[in-house]
């Protein structure tokens, strides 16, 4: 992962690189780099042209006391940038790094609208290796949140409420019977759904939905397939490896360096010529 960090006083700068580059992580595993940025243009080039995944800004001038705090304008701009980086780019997480604070909660509210995914916590989240984790979990949602914006976009109706389930709740491995009380309809009612969609049974569509966040976590995080299989709840590193050669047709390896975009696209086409038979 490489984070573009709009993070501009020294020391929160200094916290927040300690807290991501000292992090235990899984061996073999890529620690995420840091692009600093002094402004919001900043933040838009890092994501634009330097392969940048995922957004720090800082929420400054919200100390304990509550006595400073930043102006309308200040949190107008972060707002506006925000929302630049969610509209053009969707699978990119946004993040508030803020304190504790009254004021800073009444912040983010405001910018939770404009699709900010999470909160690292200054002085918290940055003291107890909580950021490395807290980034992967906003980059799977905003990758599940694309994948979805894309698939329902060629899926019948009932086909896009399975895979907003699927993809919603992916990593905790959910069956199509957690899916069908979910829905609230019977199991039978999904797999009738499916057929008029042309697309795949609803527990392939369930597993392909666990794919792409599974891919998500191999290409993104650099985490080992037994890890990702082990959180995921894929039993084994060879047991996925099964799942990725039976239903995607590429190896591991291919997957950490095409991620979960392929994935989609697979899934996208497969959809869309099923819709196309049926019709």
């Amino acid at each position: 992962m490489i984070a573009a960090a709009w993070v501009t006083d020294p020391l929160a700068r200094e916290r927040l690189a300690a807290a991501i580059t000292g992090e235990r992580r899984p061996r073999r595993s890529r620690r995420p780099a840091i692009l600093w940025c002094d402004s919001g243009q900043d933040v838009m080039v890092a994501v634009t042209t330097r392969g940048a995944n995922a957004v720090i800004i800082e929420l400054a001038g919200f100390g304990p006391s509550d006595l400073a705090s930043a102006t309308g304008s200040d949190i107008s701009h972060i707002e506006e940038v925000t929302r630049a980086v969610r509209g053009q780019h969707p699978a990119v997480p946004v993040l508030v790094y803020a304190p504790l604070t009254a004021a800073a909660s009444r912040a983010i509210v405001t910018l939770a609208r404009a699709g900010v995914a999470n909160v690292i916590i200054a002085g918290h989240d940055d003291l107890n290796h909580a950021v490395g984790p807290i980034l992967a979990r906003a980059a799977s949602a905003c990758a599940a949140e694309d994948a979805y914006r894309i698939l329902s976009a060629v899926a019948s109706p009932g086909v896009a409420a399975i895979l907003n389930y699927g993809l919603r709740y992916g990593a905790r491995a959910p069956t199509v019977a957690d899916a069908a009380a979910a829905l609230h309809v019977h199991r039978k009612t999904l797999a009738a759904w499916c057929h008029a969609g042309g697309a795949p049974s609803p527990r392939v569509l369930v597993t392909w939905c666990r794919l792409i966040i599974a891919t998500e976590r191999l290409a993104d995080a650099r985490w080992p397939a037994e890890r990702v299989a082990r959180v995921l709840g894929f039993g084994s590193g060879s047991a996925l490896a099964g799942l990725i050669r039976r239903h995607i047709g590429l190896s591991r390896a291919e997957l950490r360096e095409r991620g979960s975009s392929v994935v989609v696209e697979m899934l996208a086409r497969r959809l869309a010529d099923g819709r196309e038979r049926v019709t």
